[in-house]
């Protein structure tokens, strides 16, 4: 769906990194590099620090891991509305949500989304979520719900 949408987006690149579940259909755009195998926790910190955006148009799943590791590195992301994706990048504004396979909106998201005041206000959302979605406070609100529950 992204390599759909990114003729859409003007001025960007792709990298396109990770062990896909789903075949992906290659793609001979200038502006995509394919680093397709896993990818080991050392290189993760120059993939994130190189991107301006994460994009994950998953079409079906719970939770990210990848989503988590976007928003520990403060990186905006655009994600589809499955699972708890959505909700998460609603709560905290750090992102946009478009619907699962339109690729249209995932482009319309994507170029919205890079426009320098959308990037710094949703870089500033995900720095909200990385201090708010830690260990810690999980669970301390696990600790306060037990309390609760005990009384």
């Amino acid at each position: 769906m992204l390599l759909e949408a990114l003729p859409e987006i003007p001025d960007a690149s792709l990298v396109v990194a990770g062990d896909p579940v789903d075949p992906i259909p290659r793609n001979t755009d200038a502006r995509v590099e394919w680093q397709l195998r896993f990818i080991e926790a050392d290189e993760i910190p120059a993939l994130m620090t190189r991107a301006a955006a994460v994009v994950l148009p998953y079409r079906r799943l719970d939770s990210s891991g990848v989503l988590a590791t976007a928003i520990g590195y403060r990186r905006p992301v655009v994600v589809t509305d499955v699972g708890s994706l959505g909700e998460i990048v609603r709560e905290f504004g750090a992102g946009e949500v478009v619907p699962v396979d339109d690729p249209r909106a995932l482009a319309e998201a994507c170029a919205r989304l890079l426009e320098p005041k959308a990037l710094a206000q949703a870089a500033k959302g995900a720095e909200r979520a990385a201090k708010e979605l830690t260990w810690e406070r999980s669970a301390e609100a696990h600790d306060a719900l037990y309390r609760e529950v005990r009384r």
